[in-house]
């Protein structure tokens, strides 16, 4: 059985699996391979990776982004350096 490694998307906020041998063709900049899943049991984000999306602009104006709040306690944990 060949090797999976867990990916995080920056972009869409999705965790997904690749094969060892396909990292290299990540775009790097924006997929994070991960050493493990994020924990299920986390408190702020509870496994996504992320806590939720950016609403509020930098004039003070509400609008939703596609922008996301990462969890910093589960990257801290979970990000293969």
């Amino acid at each position: 059985m060949k090797e999976m490694k867990h990916v995080f998307s920056m972009i869409t906020g999705e965790t997904y699996t690749v094969e060892a041998d396909e990292v290299q063709n990540l775009d790097i900049t924006n997929q994070i391979v991960l050493k493990k899943p994020f924990p299920k049991s986390c408190k702020k984000c509870y496994g996504r990776g992320y806590i939720g999306n950016r609403c509020k602009n930098v004039d003070g104006s509400y609008q939703s982004t596609n922008e996301l709040f990462y969890c910093l306690t589960c990257l801290k944990k979970c990000v293969d350096q």
